[in-house]
């Protein structure tokens, strides 16, 4: 299936390692045929809040048109298509199952139900995750160089968890190899979320930024390990399909 795929870097270095990561990622992704759309934020005129109250009184990311708005739109956009398959899938497969099936084949169409609605949360915590970035340019502030560091780490962490739940979905067969792959991305995420926590805790007491900046932080790496909770439950909705096909 042909999956379209918004990538954001955000290194100013043109030629350095992130970018060359995110080259040989979008290449190796419009191999298969997928639909690569690609930001480079840091090149791009992302300004900061100018307090003019669009974003609250009209419900669009910024009056002023710079390019922050073509970002938010599209993630934006991107979230309600899934929303709207999640429901055409789900309807379908609900009229399916008022069919004569094996019991062996109901349970397969209630775990692609679960399937579907775990990938749809996937959609809605990318959304979130634009929603937190977009309140914290309303402040005027910005991250600490080592903040970004660490969040720039755990989207890595969770990048590497979305690809891996691509890998599982794709293939016909259940592999355990594949999956224990899931698992053990999944818990690094929740590690690290758990390292930061405590660590942001020392940095506002420490007062390298203030309360509401960790707030901001905080909610990004946290809206981040959700998602890998998301992704590991696709894995396993995926896992329990093909393991009941094979039965």
């Amino acid at each position: 299936m042909v999956k379209k795929i918004v990538v954001l870097t955000g290194s100013p270095r043109k030629k350095g390692n992130s970018i060359a990561m995110t080259e040989a990622f979008i290449a190796a992704a419009q191999k298969k045929g997928h639909q690569v759309t690609r930001f480079d934020t840091a090149q791009m005129q992302i300004n900061g809040c100018r307090a003019c109250d669009t974003c609250f009184s009209q419900g669009k990311a910024c009056s002023f048109d710079d390019d922050f708005n073509k970002v938010f739109s599209r993630v934006e956009k991107y979230e309600n298509i899934s929303d709207n398959m999640e429901l055409e899938i789900a309807n379908y497969l609900n009229q399916v199952s008022e069919g004569r099936l094996s019991s062996e084949s109901k349970l397969q169409i209630r775990a692609m139900l679960r399937e579907v609605t775990e990938i749809e949360s996937i959609g809605d915590s990318c959304y979130n995750l634009a929603r937190t970035i977009n309140r914290k340019r309303q402040t005027n502030q910005d991250f600490t160089e080592k903040q970004y560091e660490h969040i720039h780490f755990m989207m890595k962490l969770t990048n590497d968890a979305l690809e891996q739940m691509i890998v599982v979905v794709e293939k016909p067969e259940h592999h355990s190899i594949d999956v224990n792959k899931s698992f053990n991305i999944e818990n690094e995420i929740n590690n690290y979320r758990n390292q930061l926590k405590n660590q942001n805790i020392l940095d506002v007491n420490n007062k390298e930024y203030d309360y509401q900046m960790g707030v901001y932080y905080m909610d990004i790496i946290a809206e981040c390990e959700k998602l890998g909770d998301y992704v590991v439950n696709v894995v396993e909705a995926s896992s329990d399909v093909k393991e009941k096909k094979a039965s």
